[in-house]
């Protein structure tokens, strides 16, 4: 999200804590442009799954009025080293297909708390070189 005048966090002006202090009076919406972002990424990658020859089908986007309601579902493919504690390996590989990874917040070994996103990445990097690395030395 860009930051805007429009989306705020401050003191409110007439709501208090249990001590008297103001409460944060949080105002964030998405913007139509944000939106749009998303619509198009989304047509992006079908696009480029199409290209490959894969078919593709998404559900249609219902966003949120308000950022933060989204859940990060994490520690449905879980990684572990031995494959009747866990679904994937160490390099995010499914213990019974190995050409096949998992690399977003379904390894995870237990559900984070918030923001799981910079991990998610490097765990989709590192799961990718290693593949590379796999793949050019046989």
């Amino acid at each position: 999200m860009v930051p805007t005048e429009q989306c705020v966090a401050k003191p409110s002006t007439t709501k208090k804590d249990e001590f008297g202090f103001p409460v944060l009076d949080v105002c964030i919406r998405y913007s139509d442009a944000e939106v749009d972002n998303v619509v198009r990424a989304r047509q992006h990658l079908m696009n480029l799954m199409e290209d490959t020859g894969c078919r593709t089908t998404m559900g249609d986007i219902y966003p949120s009025l308000y950022p933060g309601t989204v859940a990060h579902y994490g520690g449905t493919a879980r990684m572990h080293a031995k494959p009747q504690f866990g679904v994937v390996d160490a390099w995010n590989r499914i213990h019974d297909a190995s050409n096949v990874l998992v690399c977003d917040a379904a390894c995870f070994t237990t559900a984070a708390e918030k923001n799981p996103t910079l991990t998610v990445m490097a765990i989709a990097a590192r799961a990718a070189a290693r593949l590379a690395h796999d793949l050019k030395h046989g």
